[in-house]
C-alpha cells in the first residue's frame, strides 16, 4: 500500500514536471523568446492575466475573451504532457491566442473611436437640433 502511494506520487510529480517544462518552452516560443526563457511563475501569471483582463470590458467582449482564454490555456494540455515536439504542434491552440488578441484590438479600436467622437463633439459645438432649440427659445423670449 505504501509503495503504491509512493509510486503514484512519483508519477504525478514527473507528469507535473514535464507539463511545466513543456508549457514554459511552448509559451517562450509563442512570444519568440529563447527556449525556457519564461519561468513557471511567469506562465501562470500570463494565464491569470488572460482571465482577469476581461473583467473591465463589456459583456459581449468579455464572453469572447474568456472563451478564448479558456481555450488558449486548455488547448495545449494534451501536448504538454507528451514529449515535446516543438512549436508546430501549437498551430491549433494559437488560433485561440489570435482570437483573444483580435478581440483586444477591437476593444482598443472602439475606445479610440468613442474618444475621437467625444472630442469632435466638444470642438464642433452643439448639433443642429440644439442650435434650433436655442434659437426658438431666444425668439420666444424676445416676443414677451
Amino acid at each position: 500500500e505504501g509503495s503504491k502511494r509512493t509510486a503514484d506520487r512519483n508519477i504525478s510529480l514527473a507528469a507535473s514536471k514535464r507539463f511545466f517544462q513543456n508549457t514554459r518552452d511552448l509559451h517562450s516560443q509563442l512570444f519568440y523568446l529563447p527556449e525556457r526563457y519564461l519561468s513557471t511563475r511567469q506562465v501562470l501569471t500570463l494565464w491569470i492575466s488572460l482571465f482577469v483582463l476581461p473583467v473591465w470590458t463589456n459583456l459581449i467582449h468579455r464572453r469572447a475573451l474568456w472563451f478564448s482564454a479558456a481555450l488558449a490555456v486548455l488547448g495545449p494540455l494534451p501536448i504538454a504532457f507528451l514529449h515535446l515536439r516543438w512549436f508546430y504542434v501549437m498551430y491549433v491552440p494559437m488560433i485561440r491566442w489570435a482570437i483573444y488578441f483580435a478581440t483586444l484590438l477591437v476593444i482598443a479600436r472602439d475606445g479610440i473611436v468613442r474618444e475621437l467622437r467625444r472630442v469632435q463633439a466638444i470642438y464642433k459645438g452643439p448639433d443642429q437640433k440644439t442650435r434650433l432649440r436655442r434659437a426658438r427659445r431666444t425668439i420666444s423670449a424676445s416676443r414677451r
